[in-house]
């Protein structure tokens, strides 16, 4: 459960930093959150996709929501092509 606890702490506190606040780190941890459901994906996944994204998308000019639109649209592909977890990697 601790495990589970400091998992789950350290994500929210990584997607926060990613979003630039808490406020918008717990609107982005809700939207990643029904990604992976609509997508039978695991959220730690789809977080990380979109941690990995958010920095160089933001430098490219985009926003945060345009952000989340590209992994919504990365964790689709991933699901259409059969490929999750590690051999979506």
């Amino acid at each position: 459960m601790r495990k589970m606890t400091d998992t789950w702490t350290d994500m929210t506190s990584r997607v926060d930093l990613a979003a630039g606040s808490i406020d918008k780190g717990t609107e982005v941890m809700g939207r990643l959150g029904e990604m992976a459901r609509r997508t039978y994906s695991v959220l730690s996944q789809t977080a990380e996709s979109y941690l990995s994204n958010a920095t160089a998308l933001r430098e490219l000019g985009y926003n945060t929501d345009e952000s989340l639109n590209y992994t919504e649209a990365l964790n689709n592909a991933l699901v259409v092509s059969g490929a999750k977890g590690d051999r979506a990697a």
